[in-house]
Parts: structure tokens; C-alpha cells; sequence
């Protein structure tokens, strides 16, 4: 049985998603291909400086996804998602 490196696999999937927004920032699917990405990736990632910067970036591309449209439910599950992640935190990491 081969080992997978999920952390390559997750930043490979956020580099596509990153190719797709450049070719079409105002594409919705593309931004939530995105935010999916950079979520997996901080669940795999272990320094914690990398970790609140996903989480910063991943925070503006769903305002950013929530202003494209202000209705549409898959950016307002990942909020919900990013908030439940947060309240999870001890207060040292907040």
C-alpha cells in the first residue's frame, strides 16, 4: 500500500484552483474550488504561522465569493465551517 502525501495532493488541487481563477476571477466554482483546497490543506498542515495565514486567506476568498453573490449556499456552509473551525481553538491559538 503506497502512502499518501495529502499535503501534496491539497496544494497541488489549490494550484488548479488558483490557474482557474486566474483564467476567470469571477468564477464561483473556481473560488470554492479554492477555499476547499486551502481548507484541506490547513487540516494537514503543522506550523501554525501557515496555518492563521490559510485561514486569513481562506476568510477573504469567501467574503470575496459572498460578494460575487450574496445568496449562494456552498460559500455560506464554508463560513459556517470556517466559524466552527475558529470556536475550536483554544484561546491561545485565538
Amino acid at each position: 500500500c503506497i502512502p499518501i502525501d495529502r499535503a501534496k495532493h491539497y496544494s497541488d488541487a489549490l494550484h488548479f484552483a488558483e490557474k482557474a481563477i486566474a483564467l476567470n476571477a469571477r468564477s464561483k466554482e473556481a473560488r470554492l474550488q479554492g477555499i476547499i483546497a486551502r481548507g484541506l490543506l490547513a487540516t494537514v498542515t503543522v506550523e501554525s504561522r501557515e496555518k492563521l495565514g490559510l485561514a486569513r486567506r481562506l476568510r477573504q476568498e469567501i467574503d470575496f465569493l459572498l460578494s460575487l453573490d450574496s445568496l449562494y449556499a456552498p460559500a455560506h456552509f464554508a463560513l459556517g465551517k470556517w466559524h466552527l473551525s475558529l470556536s475550536k481553538l483554544s484561546w491561545v491559538q485565538q
